[in-house]
C-alpha cells in the first residue's frame, strides 16, 4: 500500500498529463511542437502531450545530424506514426556545421 508520499507510476503519469493541460489552459491553446530525437525522454514527453492536448493538436520535429544514427529516426518516425502524430524531417546539419 502507498503512503501519501508514494505513487504508482500510473499515477505519477497522470499527475504529470493533468499539469501539461493546466499549463495549457490559460493560454487558451491545446497545440503545442516538439523535438522528437527517438530517444526515451523525448519520446516521454511527447506521449504524455499526446495524452494531455490529443494528437492532432501535437506537431514534431525531428532534426537528425550527422550524429544521429538511422535507427533513432526511424525510432521517432515510428512513434510518431504509432501516435498518429503529423512530423517533418528538418535536417539541420548544415546548419550546425555553419554555426561551428
Amino acid at each position: 500500500m502507498n503512503t501519501k508520499f508514494e505513487k504508482s507510476t500510473e499515477e505519477v503519469y497522470n499527475i504529470l498529463v493533468d499539469g501539461i493541460r493546466r499549463f495549457f489552459e490559460p493560454l487558451h491553446t491545446r497545440k503545442a511542437t516538439l523535438g522528437l530525437s527517438g530517444g526515451l525522454d523525448s519520446a516521454l514527453v511527447l506521449a504524455l502531450a499526446v495524452d494531455a492536448l490529443g494528437s492532432q493538436n501535437i506537431k514534431v520535429l525531428l532534426m537528425p545530424s550527422e550524429y544521429s544514427t538511422v535507427h533513432s529516426v526511424t525510432d521517432a518516425v515510428q512513434l510518431a506514426d504509432t501516435l498518429n502524430v503529423d512530423y517533418d524531417i528538418v535536417e539541420i546539419t548544415p546548419i550546425f556545421k555553419e554555426f561551428n
